[in-house]
């Protein structure tokens, strides 16, 4: 006997989150509320069950763009790694049964399209292979906290245990900082990086960012802050879910960006999550999975790899032509999401 249904932010989704063979922070109601509460969409965890066996599927519930609102709606993922999770030893054919009721479930809901990210940890292609597309987009890393001190030291780049010296050596030190205390510090070192990048309007959060971040994630969220002779320098986010701790947002002085003190936050945080008993430190890729100079800083933690990949999934086909058309996106889905559109819509 087989069951499909919705779930919202404020029911027992939590107690599925928890339940399942293996999860992230990304998947929790209160990170889904919160994006919510952001204007990024619905929040609904879909859950199929046999007895039971669970595979459930978070998501962000959106009207259609457009001339298309009020049509229909779409589905994206909340910012981060999220994905389809599943109870431990699914039946022998599970994910395919998922597929068809939650095309059927879907398409009746007038959803025309699903997209999400997958989450580099976790083992989910088992569900994600069973409809739509999987689609690559390079590689994560992390560092492996379950190792020795000196196996994890022994993964850095050369340029990074030199500079880490030359740091401590001149002074630099970090720290663990109440949020109460550093949030607004952070965010001050936040801003100044996504300036100096020339990032989008989207990545700049005001207060309420943080303040609602801090909120809906209650004794999961960590802020590393480094300082010299008592001037904040560099800091970092971490979201905390059992083992896995997941570098956020991070940002550095640009008076103090030659001095590169970021990889003093960073391998403070290694040093004080392996030191909890913490397993993986899991610092994400480039920007839309790249080798770029983000990718490049990160890779020199570790020399362990992740792949990235996107789940895509056209729900309702016909509609999808009728709004796709023939629009040239580079990749981008659904297609008729431009990528200045929507936060989720591209990879």
């Amino acid at each position: 006997m087989s069951d499909l249904y919705w779930m919202a932010a404020d029911t027992d989704w939590d107690d599925v989150i928890d339940r399942a063979a293996g999860s992230d922070v990304y998947h929790r109601s209160g990170y889904h509320d919160f994006a919510s509460a952001r204007g990024e969409g619905e929040a609904r965890l879909l859950v199929y069950r046999e007895g039971e066996a669970f595979i459930a599927l978070p998501m962000l519930l959106r009207p259609l763009p457009g001339k298309a609102a009020g049509l229909g709606r779409d589905a994206t993922s909340v910012y981060g790694y999220p994905g389809p999770l599943a109870s431990d030893g699914l039946p022998a054919g599970m994910p395919g049964r998922f597929a068809e009721a939650a095309a059927s479930f879907l398409a009746g809901e007038g959803v025309v399209a699903l997209f999400t990210r997958l989450n580099p940890l976790l083992d989910q292609l088992p569900v994600a292979a069973a409809a739509g597309t999987v689609v690559s987009h390079g590689s994560t890393v992390s560092v492996d906290l379950a190792a020795d001190e000196g196996v994890q030291l022994a993964g850095y780049r050369s340029n990074h245990r030199r500079d880490l010296r030359r740091l401590r050596a001149a002074g630099f030190t970090a720290a663990t900082v109440p949020l109460a205390e550093g949030i607004a510090t952070f965010r001050r070192l936040y801003l100044e990086t996504m300036h100096r990048v020339g990032a989008a309007a989207w990545y700049l959060f005001d207060d309420a960012y943080f303040a609602g971040l801090a909120a809906a994630l209650p004794g999961r969220l960590e802020l590393i802050l480094a300082e010299r002779d008592g001037e904040p320098v560099a800091g970092a986010l971490f979201m905390l879910h059992g083992d896995i701790v997941q570098y956020h947002l991070g940002g550095t002085a640009d008076a103090w960006l030659a001095e590169a003190p970021l990889k003093l936050v960073m391998d403070t945080a290694r040093a004080r999550f392996a030191g909890e008993g913490r397993a993986v430190l899991h610092l994400g890729g480039g920007i839309g999975g790249a080798e770029d100079a983000l990718f490049n800083f990160k890779a020199g933690f570790s020399d362990r790899r992740h792949a990235f990949r996107s789940w895509r999934w056209i729900v309702r086909p016909a509609d999808y032509s009728r709004l796709a058309g023939n629009l040239d996106t580079d990749g981008h889905f659904p297609a008729y999401r431009r990528p200045a559109a929507s936060l989720g819509a591209a990879a």
